[in-house]
Formats: C-alpha cells, sequence, structure tokens
C-alpha cells in the first residue's frame, strides 16, 4: 500500500471485516535487496495491535537486478517469522526481460522452502500473466490477480496455469475506505476461503467477550456462563463465526447422561456434545421470533428457571425433557 504513515487501523479493521467477520491487510515489506518499505515496522505494529487477522506481507520483485533467491531470503531475513494465517507475496510487475516465469518460481520455490513448506502467493495482472507467466509450476501458488477494469457485475477469467484466484485488486484509486485517507489499491475476496481462525483469549474480540478461568474453560463476561469440554473445543475451532452467530453461552454446560454428551445454549442457539464421537452439532438456531423451534424456546425457559432456583440444572429430574431436544441430532 502506499498510504500516509497514519492508519485509523481499529477504524480499517471494523471495514474490512464487515464482509466475512475476518479483517486483512496487505502491506509492503520489501523491494529488491536491502530496501525495506519505510512505512513497514508502523504499519505491521499497528495491525496487529490492533487485531488484524490476517497480514499479506508483499515483496516487489525486480528481476533485472537481483537473484530470485537472494530477494526471497532478504524478504525473510526483515520479515521473519509469522503467524500462521498470515501470507508472504511477491509482486511481480516489472517489465524486464528477467522478469519471466522461472525467475518468480525460484522465488516461490525459495520462499517456500524459507517458511518451512509455507505456500507464498503472487500478484500480478492478467496481460502480464498470459505474456510472461506460462509456466505450470507456477499454478500451486496461490494468485492475486489485478484486473482494474473489473465491475461488482462482473467476475475476471481467471487467466493460465491458474484456474482460479483467491483475492482480485480490481482498482488503484479506492476512495473513502475508514481509517485511510487519499487513494489506495484495493482488493476484494473472491476464491475459496480456507483460513479459518481458531478463537484466542488473546484476541480483542475473544478478550471483550470472555475471561479464561483455565485452558479448559472460559466465562462469559456478560452473563457468567461457563464454556468447556468439547463445546468449548468446537466454540474455538470455528473462529470468528462462533462470535458473529452463536455470542455469549447463557446457560452452563448440561450434562445428559443417557445421550452420553453435553448441550449448551448461546445467543444464538444450542449445541450438543457427544463423549462418543467428540462431534459436536448444532441445533436450529431461534431467535424468538416467526419459525422459533418451540422445544428449544421452552427448553431455553426451563434452564433459566432451573438455575435460578437450583443452581446446577444437572440436578433437577426435568433433565429429562431437555434431552428429548438431542434426540436425531
Amino acid at each position: 500500500m502506499f498510504n500516509p504513515a497514519d492508519i485509523d487501523w481499529p477504524a480499517y479493521k471494523k471495514w474490512s471485516a464487515s464482509v466475512d467477520g475476518i479483517a486483512r491487510v496487505s502491506m509492503r515489506s520489501t523491494y529488491g535487496v536491502g530496501y525495506i518499505d519505510p512505512h513497514f515496522e508502523q504499519y505491521r505494529q499497528g495491525a496487529l495491535q490492533a487485531g488484524i487477522d490476517v497480514i499479506i506481507y508483499y515483496h516487489y520483485g525486480y528481476p533485472q537486478f537481483n537473484g530470485a533467491s537472494a530477494e526471497a531470503d532478504y524478504q525473510h531475513s526483515v520479515v521473519g517469522a509469522i503467524r500462521a494465517q498470515d501470507v508472504l507475496m511477491l509482486d511481480y510487475e516489472e517489465g524486464a526481460s528477467q522478469a519471466n516465469a522461472a525467475w518468480a518460481y525460484a522465488w516461490l520455490a525459495r520462499q517456500e522452502q524459507n517458511y518451512g513448506g509455507k505456500l507464498p502467493t503472487i500478484y500480478a495482472s492478467d496481460a502480464y500473466i498470459r505474456q510472461r507467466l506460462q509456466d505450470a509450476r507456477l499454478a500451486r501458488y496461490p494468485l492475486t490477480l489485478a484486473n482494474w477494469q473489473y465491475s461488482p457485475d462482473e467476475r475476471p477469467a481467471c487467466p493460465p496455469p491458474w484456474t482460479s484466484y483467491t483475492y482480485l485488486q480490481y482498482t488503484d484509486r479506492a476512495i473513502n475506505v475508514p481509517g485511510i485517507a487519499g487513494t489506495i489499491d484495493a482488493d476484494i475476496y473472491l476464491g475459496q476461503e480456507e483460513i479459518v481462525l481458531p478463537l484466542t483469549i488473546e484476541m480483542p474480540e475473544v478478550a471483550a467477550l470472555f475471561e479464561e478461568v483455565d485452558a479448559q474453560h472460559w466465562r462469559s463476561k456478560k452473563t457468567q456462563k461457563i464454556l468447556q469440554d468439547g463445546l468449548l473445543a468446537d466454540y474455538q475451532a470455528n473462529g470468528l463465526y462462533s462470535l458473529k452467530y452463536l455470542g455469549n453461552p447463557i446457560s452452563n454446560e448440561v450434562s445428559l447422561v443417557k445421550q452420553n454428551g453435553a448441550m449448551q445454549f448461546y445467543d444464538g442457539g444450542a449445541r450438543f456434545w457427544s463423549r462418543a464421537t467428540g462431534k459436536v452439532s448444532s441445533l436450529p438456531l431461534y431467535d424468538d421470533g416467526p419459525g422459533t423451534d418451540p422445544r428449544l424456546v421452552q427448553a431455553r425457559q426451563q434452564i433459566a428457571q432451573l438455575e435460578a432456583q437450583h443452581g446446577d440444572p444437572k440436578a433437577v429430574p426435568l433433565l429429562h425433557q431437555i434431552a428429548q431436544l438431542v434426540q436425531g441430532y
């Protein structure tokens, strides 16, 4: 990004995550050998502190001046270790004769080696790919396609040797992006989503809702209910989906002896955990509006009443009524 030094990262994050709950940003780390983007460290720290979920660190290649391995190694020396969900990318645009498929492949393969088998990605335009990057070996590395003629009513064709692309850069003159003044490059996600970020208590979104009792127990700050066992593990594994659609637990875990499992109610639904299989099944979502499953409404009311009266719903004989909910799931 060619942007001012001062970015309102919380504002940008909110905007970036508004579609699917995952905030992403692409920032230049290095170019050539010996050159670091002057804003790189400031951008990186700001993005990490704001809790940006995915950072794409891109390197601008200068094949006419340096070998591919030397440039890959230089980016690696500057960026260093990255989070599991973050991405390395080659920005490939130069018009020199040395800017060919062999150089791009050598850079990508070297960076894959530098990062222990993690696949780097490549950014290039449609015309550039068709003219210079006709090498089947490149197709295993994810593509960000530049096509500035894109409109919301179309999806540009993918140039070979790739059959799909993960991101599309549709403009270099996006305006009114919250947190960033002026015009900037802008990408949209159009590929198959492969990134699911497991929830950790260190994430600002999680820390706002939960406190960690210990590694196996989280407590809702709003309801004081506990997430634990397989239900906690599944809640964590589903990432931001859990925060967005399930929200806070509104009951503690309810043990169901006959079904050899447990269930729990949330702001947005209920789930059943089988101890035998370790799997978690979602019960129908409810919102107390049209289409609400009456069994869930009834059970929700029962749990609130029983917890208010007894503190521990597991001691109440009426649990067999709740157990009926998991029949067939």
